[in-house]
């Protein structure tokens, strides 16, 4: 082998070599890139998880006053009827009329079972934002998700107010102790 030829072959394995390098040094830097993030996320999942542990007593406290507090449901029929006699009764007595009832489709988790009713009400405003404020108690587990107001078709003093009413109570699986 000429010199020449020794040189050229030095260089083609010096620049193979650098081009190697820096090949081997961008996948060495996204790597440790990958590294810093999922050591990044695991700070804050550790932050968090920390947050939450400084937590359990109130959870635990939380948790004693809903077994204690949230309401039993035997089954769905009497939860549903429940609800609805409860809401119906409170529209009349703030001088209501209830025009219609729908129930909603009942809802069971391991936390609680959700029954609902929708009521179409007509009454005077301030009657019935009264009347739906009422409703609304962390005491009760009663919720309002849905509230549509508009005037009164046959009397402009008057609103007509379709509403959705949800009452949470102790899942019906749930073990009575």
């Amino acid at each position: 082998m000429k010199a020449s030829e020794k040189r050229l072959l030095a260089m083609f394995l010096l620049v193979l070599a650098v081009i190697g390098g820096m090949v081997l040094t961008q996948r060495l830097k996204a790597w440790q890139h990958d590294v810093e993030m999922k050591e990044h996320k695991l700070s804050l999942e550790r932050m968090e998880t920390d947050a939450m542990l400084a937590q359990a007593g109130e959870w635990k406290a939380a948790a004693v006053w809903l077994a204690e507090n949230q309401p039993p449901a035997k089954d769905k029929t009497e939860a549903d009827n429940e609800l609805y006699q409860t809401v119906r009764q409170k529209a009349e007595g703030a001088g209501l009329t209830v025009s219609n009832q729908q129930f909603q489709p009942s809802e069971e988790t391991d936390y609680y079972h959700q029954a609902g009713v929708t009521l179409t009400v007509k009454g005077e405003l301030p009657a019935v934002f009264r009347w739906l404020y009422s409703m609304q108690s962390p005491t009760t587990f009663g919720v309002i998700p849905s509230v549509k107001v508009k005037t009164d078709k046959d009397d402009d003093k008057k609103v007509q107010c379709d509403v959705i009413f949800w009452r949470w109570s102790q899942p019906l699986t749930a073990k009575t102790s």
